[in-house]
């Protein structure tokens, strides 16, 4: 009778075991089991906020279609085996800090669709396994720096369809196994030196459908291995740029003129720049009753004029400043 016992309470603790996902499953979620891990589905459940208790063998999380805002810290601690995180269609603004935080094994983040606004610095961090991140449309208008530091194994960044104005340098981090960056309908108008420079591995680079007006020849000089250029400007005034550009064998840009019915910019010629002024090509770079030329380093300069000063001639002299 107690050999009896024991093998009944053993063949409990074994299936209890086996069902460790159906008795640790959020409630509103649903969970399989597969040959990787744990499935938890919690896709249209009205949740206002992220579940804390997945199962600790979670292998896929969906949470597509809720009305929860935020993705707190340490949502998804502890989950080792972890390997993709699927949240489109939400409500979700805000990544806090440690949301996505040693995760050995996460391969792909998938939060397109959203209404993200923010993300905090340190949001992606300690995940050695990365492959892909997507956040496209949403309503990024700037991304910090050390959003994506030491990301080593991202492959591929989807930022198309939010609202970045600007490229600032070293917002990319060191992203060195990085080959494809999707930037796509933003609404950029500035490119900052160094803002590609440590993409080395970068292959595919999609800029089309922003507000670019001037590119430097010197922008894309780090980026040795690109192949794929996509972006289309105003190409008045872009002569170095040009010239970096028939330089290059890239197998496709599409270097599109909008000030030029379209066409490439790679299918101009050097007579074509003959009569571009800069005060023509930029009337608002410069302010204050400004005139604006170009430098041999192709950078745009300002001549400033009644005591306005800096780059953009947006600063006043200040009398009190001068030594005596």
């Amino acid at each position: 009778m107690k050999m009896m016992y024991y093998n009944v309470a053993a063949c409990l603790l074994v299936i209890a075991v086996s069902n460790d996902m159906v008795l640790s499953c959020p409630s509103d979620c649903s969970c399989i089991t597969n040959n990787n891990g744990v499935t938890v589905d919690c896709s249209s459940r009205g949740l206002t906020v992220i579940p804390r208790n997945f199962p600790n063998d979670s292998y896929r999380i969906e949470m597509n279609n809720n009305p929860f805002t935020t993705i707190e810290k340490g949502t998804f601690q502890n989950l080792t085996l972890l390997y993709s995180v699927l949240i489109f269609g939400s409500n979700l603004s805000t990544i806090e800090t440690g949301a996505f935080i040693t995760l050995p094994n996460l391969y792909i983040i998938d939060l397109e669709d959203n209404h993200i606004t923010i993300i905090q610095p340190g949001a992606f961090k300690h995940l050695p396994a990365i492959y892909a991140i997507y956040l496209f449309s949403n309503q990024i208008n700037a991304i910090q720096r050390g959003i994506f530091d030491n990301l080593q194994a991202l492959i591929r960044l989807s930022l198309y369809n939010n609202q970045i104005t600007a490229l600032q340098r070293g917002m990319f981090g060191n992203l060195q196994a990085l080959t494809e960056l999707d930037l796509r309908n933003n609404q950029i108008t500035t490119i900052q030196q160094g803002a590609f420079q440590t993409l080395s591995a970068l292959q595919t680079l999609d800029l089309l459908g922003n507000n670019l007006t001037f590119i430097k020849n010197d922008t894309f000089e780090h980026n040795t291995n690109l192949q794929y250029l996509y972006l289309d400007l105003v190409c008045d005034c872009n002569f170095p740029f040009w010239s970096w550009l028939k330089s290059k064998s890239l197998f496709n840009d599409v270097g599109t003129c909008v000030d030029r019915d379209n066409i490439k910019l790679s299918s101009l010629h050097e007579s074509d720049f003959d009569n571009c002024t800069y005060d023509s090509c930029y009337p608002d770079y410069c302010s204050n009753g400004r005139s604006c030329s170009q430098n041999s380093y192709g950078d745009l300069v300002c001549s400033c004029v009644g005591g306005w000063t800096g780059t953009t001639c947006t600063g006043k002299w200040n009398i009190n400043s001068i030594e005596r």
